[in-house]
């Protein structure tokens, strides 16, 4: 009974989540986005559904953060134009930028995201933080571009340093999700359906590569390389996604970076384009990192023999299946290498479509 209980109300939260943001979609008055900004971050917080002494840290954590900033927010949503509306403009960009956990407002990201479960910290590193970007691109104004400028650089700089040094999976997963939100925040600057087209395409990534280690249960990089043993076919699948992550072509995800490149080329932004293309090879070596935890590395219990017998195993176990969802994104990322083999002309047209 409890257990019917709990699902109807996770269900209930799912459904309010949705609708706060399909509430900040359709609205056209900020108080009404406030409210469906609310809404979407109360139903999360029940979504959370903590149950570890860890878990509960990460989900009071998370609601003090985001109260704060709800409360800058609804103050500068209350002065009336004035003056000073200016201030109290970069005061609204402010608290939208501490809900997305962009620099300098984003210590706080990666230890919350560490604390929950694998299924709410996919959500939030994609998902949850739509409602904030729709609000700040119906916001974003002419004067406060430089401060978004300055913001996306330093979040994806700060972001591809920060998880130099990480072990933890979540963690990792959260850094890279400050650096690429660096990426989308400078493209919303010059072209916000490009920008959305780049945060649509990482959230898919993204969301594959943390189901895929939820049904491993791989926290720790030395977990990944014991799985490596266990279910080739999925450490296959995952180091894909991730290196389609971090942008090595000639995956999908470089294609996602190429189009970046061009817009702030064709915008003038030489110096910013190279800024960020360090802070992308930066971040790259973690991504890399994690591909040599997991395929090559080895233990010198592991003989090849063992290694064959266990693969042999796998493939007639149930309990080391690949998820179809990461398959199929997995394999997708190869439709861009094909595409440059066969027909490469094709490719950088619909480049330059899209464009």
């Amino acid at each position: 009974m409890m257990k019917k209980l709990s699902t109807m109300v996770l269900n209930f939260a799912l459904l309010a989540n949705i609708s706060g943001l399909l509430l900040i979609t359709l609205s056209n008055h900020y108080i009404m986005m406030f409210v469906g900004l609310e809404l979407m971050t109360f139903s999360f917080i029940t979504i959370m559904s903590p149950t570890s002494p860890r878990q509960v840290e990460s989900s009071v954590k998370y609601f003090i953060i985001q109260a704060s900033a709800s409360i800058i927010l609804l103050l500068s949503l209350i002065f009336p134009s004035t003056q000073i509306s200016m201030i109290f403009h970069a005061t609204l960009i402010m608290s939208l930028l501490v809900k997305l956990a962009a620099a300098p407002f984003h210590s706080w990201f990666p230890e919350v995201t560490q604390g929950m479960k694998w299924k709410p910290a996919a959500l939030i590193l994609t998902w949850q933080k739509l409602g904030a970007l729709i609000i700040l691109s119906r916001t974003l104004m002419t004067e406060s571009k430089t401060i978004m400028t300055a913001t996306a650089v330093t979040s994806a700089v700060i972001g591809a340093i920060g998880g130099l040094n990480q072990v933890q999976t979540r963690k990792i997963m959260a850094y890279s999700s400050i650096s690429h939100m660096g990426w989308t925040l400078l493209l919303f600057t010059i072209s916000q359906p490009i920008a959305m087209t780049y945060f649509v395409v990482y959230s898919i990534i993204t969301v594959s590569i943390m189901m895929t280690m939820e049904y491993h249960n791989s926290n720790h990089l030395s977990k990944m390389h014991m799985d490596s043993f266990l279910s080739p076919w999925t450490v296959a699948a995952t180091l894909s996604l991730i290196l389609s992550l971090g942008g090595l072509p000639p995956l999908g995800g470089f294609l996602n970076k190429v189009m970046a490149f061009k817009e702030m080329i064709n915008n003038n932004l030489s110096v910013i384009t190279l800024i960020m293309i360090l802070s992308s090879l930066t971040s790259l070596f973690f991504y890399l990192r994690i591909s040599y935890s997991t395929t090559l590395t080895s233990s010198s219990q592991h003989t090849l023999s063992m290694l064959t017998m266990r693969t042999k195993k796998m493939t007639t176990s149930s309990t080391h299946k690949t998820p179809p969802f990461t398959m199929i994104i997995a394999s997708s990322h190869i439709i861009p290498i094909l595409g440059l083999i066969i027909a490469p002309t094709m490719v950088v047209s619909l480049m330059n479509m899209t464009s």
